[in-house]
């Protein structure tokens, strides 16, 4: 029997610590209409990654400027409760009250337990 450090039966014990739910959503590139004018893509959940219980706390705040927009920066770290290692950059992460998150990093621990990102969010 293998033995680890984390016991097992541990997520089911601490829900509290998560007491918020996340969904990953996908970007589905646009396609071509009958003009021939491209469409804009949609984000998609993914199907194996709604409603998964996480918490959520701030990282570090910073402020971005460009000539044309200085949109402010805020990062953010979102711990979910489970090892899911088909999540990727590219993905955002949308919170239960419909807040978007751009994910910049996964970080999986050591003992594939949780799942935690580094996702910013941008206030344009």
């Amino acid at each position: 029997m293998e033995r680890t450090i984390i016991h097992y039966g541990m997520l089911d014990k601490l829900f509290r610590f998560f007491p918020r739910t996340v969904t990953i959503q996908q970007f589905i590139p646009g396609t071509q209409d009958t003009y021939g004018e491209k469409t804009v893509g949609t984000w998609t959940a993914i199907t194996a990654l709604t409603d998964l219980p996480c918490q959520i706390s701030p990282a570090s705040g910073g402020e971005q400027k460009r000539p044309d927009i200085t949109p402010v920066l805020y990062d953010y770290r979102i711990v979910i409760a489970g090892y899911y290692d088909s999540i990727q950059e590219n993905y955002r992460a949308v919170m239960d009250d419909d807040t978007a998150f751009d994910i910049v990093r996964i970080e999986h621990d050591s003992q594939q337990i949780t799942t935690p990102l580094l996702v910013k969010l941008v206030i344009r």
